[in-house]
């Protein structure tokens, strides 16, 4: 006769756990590497190319010239002229996807995860993390080539291709959806931005402004990973650990956002200032100032609803333990002992005659 397995002990719950979370985790990692991959390659054909010294407004299929100069130069074989390129990368999409933003796959992860679906406590703190890392970078990305002599310019597009899609890598590492599935349109729409990621490496930035931006990119996937973790580690933990594990990170993102606001407030002003002496740049900087503007505003909504479910998270599991506990059970006969209650025999634990 078969023997009933053994339930499985603590460790080996763990054990296995442990093991989900590196096999989901790794997933992430494989299409970061691949995207890092794909733009490494873009990159060398750009350093082979110097598809970004093209002068466009004096350049032809015919004569291609760099900029500064007027000779046309030899264009090698496997090199774009200027119509493939744009042909290749069409300004409207660029545009769309760039002045769009982030908030083009995080305003829809948002609607998406409503309330009463799985999603709905695990995509909101992934929100919380990445608005943070985004308004305490967004502004070197965007300033720098305004401040620094060299014109040097970290990829503004290949920061904002990134930060749509870690958040939909890193989901796929979330404890297990249910009932909730990332929109197919932003599945989709994530390859439009892989193409465009290379595109943008390969015609329209040097290599060292494609790693920059990169590493930036690298440093949402450390702390996505991070909270993909802390996720795991709380759905493991009893409810009472995991409202406290909610109640610490909360006021760990409270913190980095506050950290964040004096460096978004240093490059805001000093491009404003800027565009004062220069006479230019006034419209985009207004555009700029409003977008950051809504994402503040969305993650304080987002940090202040999640104070407000995480007090009310503790409340409950309160009243349920309370209600739970022997001392709340009604008792049958009871003498008083220092104030403490002893509980009569229940009629099932009574002598039979």
């Amino acid at each position: 006769m078969p023997t009933p397995h053994a339930p499985l002990s603590h460790t080996s719950l763990r054990s296995y756990g442990n093991f989900l979370r590196s096999e989901m985790a790794s997933v992430s990692l494989r299409r970061l590497s691949a995207w890092t991959l794909l733009l490494g390659v873009a990159s060398q054909w750009e350093w082979l190319c110097a598809h970004k010294a093209y002068d466009w407004h004096a350049s032809t299929d015919a004569c291609v010239r760099r900029k500064g100069s007027t000779e046309c130069v030899v264009v090698q074989p496997y090199c774009l002229s200027p119509t493939s390129i744009g042909f290749a990368s069409p300004r409207w999409l660029s545009n769309l996807a760039g002045y769009g933003g982030p908030l083009l796959t995080w305003l829809p992860l948002l609607i998406s995860s409503r309330p009463g679906t799985d999603a709905r406590p695990h995509v909101r703190p992934l929100l919380c993390t990445m608005l943070i890392w985004y308004l305490s970078l967004i502004g070197i990305v965007r300033h720098a080539h305004l401040l620094l002599p060299s014109r040097w310019d970290p990829s503004g597009h290949v920061f904002v291709y990134g930060a749509q899609l870690l958040p939909l890598w890193a989901i796929l590492s979330l404890p297990a959806l249910t009932d909730w599935r990332v929109p197919r349109a932003l599945t989709l729409w994530s390859g439009v931005l892989i193409y465009l990621s290379a595109a943008t490496a390969a015609c329209f930035h040097t290599p060292s402004e494609t790693a920059a931006a990169w590493l930036m990119v690298l440093l949402l996937h450390a702390a996505l990973s991070h909270r993909v973790a802390a996720m795991h580690a709380a759905a493991a933990d009893s409810p009472e650990a995991a409202v406290d594990d909610v109640r610490r990170e909360r006021k760990r993102l409270r913190r980095r956002a506050v950290l964040a606001l004096p460096l978004w407030l240093l490059c805001a002003a000093a491009a404003w200032e800027k565009a004062r002496r220069s006479g230019t740049g006034v419209g985009n900087r207004s555009a700029e100032s409003v977008y950051d503007a809504g994402l503040w505003l969305l993650l304080l909504m987002l940090l202040r609803r999640g104070s407000r479910d995480g007090s009310k998270a503790g409340e409950e599991y309160s009243e349920e333990r309370v209600l739970r506990s022997p001392a709340a059970a009604p008792s049958d006969a009871s003498s008083d002992c220092g104030g403490l209650r002893s509980r009569g025999p229940s009629p099932s634990e009574k002598p039979r005659d």
